[in-house]
């Protein structure tokens, strides 16, 4: 008799497969669906944040300037909240300062207090803020002169080693710096009475 063995194949395995395959593919779209719920609901709140910080300040009687890169080199007499991504100031305001931005640096002078709300705060060796410095971002780097006191959170603040006593911030490291000598800390003239021969 010329019959030829033929397997047989069970159709259990496949089925075991497609369940598998059926049940990942509802737990990867359960997933995407709470990820999406909970990425609207940050966004929503990060949105209600921004608007009530800037609604505090707009009703104090702060012009509102918003931008992706803000750059003042011409003076500016009034307080100022500017909403950016990078805000240079090489200028002066006369007045107080809100800033919601990414990043910012002050090379000019702020005659009020500064409140700062972003990333990274640089204060360069030209800048000069007359007034509070109030700080909430990750990184604070101040070479330049606070006349006021300095407060806030932050994760690194760095600070020249003369404000340690205006500086009350809730920070992982605070680096005590020795400030940079500029040009408007050097006398135009020494006292012949103060040079010491050696």
């Amino acid at each position: 008799m010329d019959t030829q063995y033929q397997p047989q194949f069970s159709e259990k395995p496949n089925r075991k497969k497609k369940g598998c395959l059926i049940t990942f593919l509802i737990v990867a779209i359960i997933l995407v669906i709470i990820l999406l719920v909970g990425a609207y609901f940050i966004y929503r709140y990060a949105g209600k944040e921004i608007g009530n910080f800037a609604k505090q300040y707009t009703e104090a009687g702060y012009q509102k300037q918003t931008g992706q890169v803000i750059e003042i080199s011409n003076d500016i007499k009034s307080d100022m909240l500017y909403v950016c991504q990078v805000l240079v100031l090489d200028a002066k305001l006369d007045g107080s300062l809100a800033l919601l931005c990414q990043t910012a640096e002050i090379g000019g002078e702020v005659t009020g207090d500064v409140d700062f709300k972003g990333q990274m705060l640089e204060v360069t060796e030209t800048g000069k803020i007359n007034g509070n410095l109030e700080i909430f971002g990750q990184v604070a780097d101040i070479r330049g002169e606070v006349k006021g006191k300095i407060t806030g959170k932050c994760s690194v603040l760095s600070v020249p080693l003369e404000y340690r006593n205006n500086v009350n911030v809730d920070a992982d490291t605070i680096n005590y710096n020795e400030r940079s000598v500029i040009e408007s800390d050097i006398p135009e003239e020494i006292p012949e009475n103060n040079v010491k021969d050696e």
